[in-house]
């Protein structure tokens, strides 16, 4: 029967010794692979609305973690849009509770009177570090509202010394011009006496014996 060197002896307690660490080196990277982090996605980066919408809705996804709550900042950002004039200011804390994965933040608009297109944004901000933003800006882009037709009406009467009076009713963005040779295209604005009020013009003009052709031209 053969009989272990002792030179071999000391290696023993050495190799069990690395096999241990490794067991406790896997165990405690199995260990971190479950800490996953909470996802936060806005439904989109780009939002285009009429501006006669009264409120904005805003959506926001929660994926990853559901096991405990998840808060996110927000505040809105001026751009084109006024804060206070185009649309309410607003900001505070979305909670997702557990569970939780959808959740809307609603923006108020406050006028619709814009010729061009205007914008401003909504910005999120995570609150620690186990929460990750997907996309944490939307811009909200707010349309003008095409006026309605309105039909414009002019009335000429003349009184007993000449004097001309007109009068015409409708879109205030109209002119009312005059020209001595209507097939010219040299036509001269006549301004209403004193302004146009609410679509409404009165003009006077005194005779001077000269004929002279009127017409409304619109925008």
């Amino acid at each position: 029967m053969s009989v272990l060197s002792p030179l071999f002896l000391p290696l023993i307690p050495v190799i069990l010794l690395n096999a241990l660490s490794a067991n406790i080196s896997a165990q405690t990277f199995h260990t971190l692979d479950y800490d996953t982090p909470a996802y936060v996605d806005l439904e989109l980066s780009e939002i285009t609305a009429p501006s006669s919408e009264r409120t904005i809705p805003i959506n926001l996804y929660r994926t990853g973690d559901f096991r405990q709550s998840t808060t996110i900042e927000f505040a809105t950002v001026e751009g084109t849009a006024e804060e206070g004039r185009d649309y309410k200011g607003t900001g505070g804390t979305i909670t997702f509770k557990p569970g939780e994965g959808y959740k809307t933040l609603f923006i108020e608009i406050l006028t619709n009177q814009f010729e061009d297109e205007k914008a401003f944004q909504v910005k999120l901000t995570a609150s620690s570090t186990s929460t990750v933003l997907l996309r944490d800006t939307v811009e909200v882009t707010l349309k003008p509202v095409p006026k309605p037709f309105s039909p414009v009406t002019l009335s000429i009467s003349r009184d007993a010394d000449g004097t001309i009076r007109l009068s015409w009713e409708g879109n205030s963005s109209y002119v009312l011009e005059r020209s001595s040779d209507p097939a010219s295209t040299d036509w001269e604005t006549i301004p209403c006496s004193p302004t146009v009020t609410q679509g409404h013009c009165e003009v006077t003009q005194s005779p001077d014996g000269s004929f002279h052709a009127y017409r409304l031209r619109g925008p």
